[in-house]
C-alpha cells in the first residue's frame, strides 16, 4: 500500500468517504488488506449477465462495460465451448474480417 494516494494532503478533494476507507484499508494488518480488498472487487463486481431488457447485444456490451476482466474471459470461454462448431466457425470469420479491416 505504498501509495501516495495513502498521503491525503496530495489528494485535497478525495471524497471523505474514500479517505475512510483508504484509513480503514491502510489501518489492516498487512496480511489482511488483500483479501478485504479482493472482498469489496468482488462485491462491486458486475455479477451475471441479466435476461435482455434492451435486446441481447446491448445488454452483453452494457454488462461488459462494467465487468471485471477475470469474468469477462470466463464468459468467454464458457460461452465459446458452449456453441456449436458451426457457430464458433461463424464467430471466428466475424473477428477474422473485423481485424481485416
Amino acid at each position: 500500500m505504498q501509495s501516495t494516494i495513502l498521503n491525503h494532503d496530495n489528494t485535497p478533494n478525495l471524497p471523505g468517504y474514500a479517505t475512510a476507507f483508504i484509513d480503514a484499508v491502510t489501518n489492516l494488518p498487512a496480511e489482511d488488506r488483500l483479501p478485504v480488498l479482493e472482498l469489496a472487487v468482488d462485491h462491486y463486481r458486475a455479477g451475471q449477465p441479466i435476461p435482455p431488457l434492451m435486446g441481447y447485444m446491448d445488454e452483453a456490451n452494457f454488462w461488459a462495460d462494467m465487468a471485471a476482466r477475470d469474468e469477462l474471459k470466463a464468459y468467454l470461454w464458457a460461452c465459446w465451448s458452449h456453441l456449436n462448431a458451426a457457430d464458433q466457425a461463424a464467430f471466428l470469420a466475424h473477428i477474422e474480417r473485423r481485424a481485416a479491416a
